[in-house]
């Protein structure tokens, strides 16, 4: 039912145990699919990738490690609101 998806959260795959729970479980997360936010754990459970697109300028893009031909930047947001700088990745 998720297969294709990258992340679903774990909430929905609880209710797969419980009696009826596949059913529910399938119509709140499309339910949840429309969210437009993001909530405290899921921002804390992944690793981030990012670099600017070329129309952020030069000033953002000279310092980017991607515009100079390497992976992209990562980070990881901790629960105490700190940040953690990762090692580039490339895809």
């Amino acid at each position: 039912m998720w297969s294709s998806k990258q992340y679903v959260p774990r909430k929905y795959h609880d209710m797969l145990d419980k009696e009826g729970g596949a059913k529910k479980a399938y119509y709140e997360s499309i339910k949840d699919s429309r969210r437009t936010t993001v909530t405290r754990e899921e921002l804390v459970s992944f690793v981030w990738h990012y670099r600017f697109k070329a129309r952020a300028g030069k000033h953002w893009t000279q310092d980017d490690p991607y515009w100079k031909g390497h992976p992209c930047r990562t980070i990881s947001m901790l629960a105490d609101g700190s940040i953690v700088w990762g090692v580039a990745f490339s895809p």
